[in-house]
């Protein structure tokens, strides 16, 4: 998940920070948001008392998560505080409240591929030989801006304490697991998820670049094919 510093210098990477600052906290806001506003549809307004419904990225935003998601391209927020007890149906509540991050993610990734093709379209129809120095800087963001969306919604899916997937896959399979499993993976799913980073980027494998991948050349070939209709 190296989308950060990947083949640039110093030079290129401070460039880099007037893209990816706004890219990075515009993703997290949302995302926490979403799980804040969701939950308060389900009846829990703990989110909403403690000031984490909104679209402000200091409510949300952790220093050092910041800083981790800027450099080393993993990173985190605040965690949006919620009681599940407040749900009006606990089920239903605790899988859309921990969906509500990812399909936001996913919604910006979509915004994110067609901001960035119309961006490509425009330039090469003003220039078809020199895409201007503005041009690029804008398609570099709503790429990253894409990019960055797609890793937040892939990654957040993974069924590891303490991310998104894992709530939802307790949900679903909790009553077929047994209870030291689910103790082990509250107690010790951070470090299989740093475990698995660490030997992911050793092996500079990963299936999560994989998977963000392939999503992102999907959602730039549809945004074309859909701006070319009506073009």
């Amino acid at each position: 998940m190296r989308y950060i510093l990947n083949g640039g210098d110093i030079q290129s990477f401070i460039e880099s920070l007037f893209y990816t600052i706004p890219a990075v906290l515009i993703a997290l806001t949302f995302h926490e948001f979403a799980h804040a506003y969701v939950a308060y549809r389900n009846g829990d307004p703990t989110a909403r008392d403690l000031g984490r419904m909104t679209l402000n990225p200091f409510a949300h935003i952790d220093t050092v998560g910041l800083l981790c998601m800027i450099v080393c391209g993993f990173g985190w927020a605040k965690p949006v505080p919620v009681n599940p007890g407040n749900y009006h149906s606990y089920r239903k509540g605790e899988i859309t409240v921990s969906l509500a991050g990812v399909t936001m993610n996913l919604i910006l990734a979509i915004i994110g591929a067609f901001a960035a093709v119309t961006t490509a379209i425009i330039a090469m129809r003003s220039n078809p030989y020199s895409i201007s120095p503005v041009a690029e800087k804008i398609y570099n963001f709503c790429y990253y801006f894409m990019f960055l969306n797609c890793s937040l919604c892939v990654f957040n899916l993974i069924p590891i304490y303490p991310l998104d997937g894992y709530h939802v896959f307790e949900v679903l399979l909790g009553n077929r697991i047994s209870t030291n499993t689910l103790v082990f993976m509250h107690k010790y799913g951070y470090y299989i998820l740093i475990g698995l980073i660490i030997v992911f980027d050793v092996i500079d494998f990963s299936p999560i670049g994989i998977a963000v991948n392939a999503i992102s050349d999907w959602l730039l070939n549809l945004a074309a094919f859909i701006i070319n209709i009506f073009a």
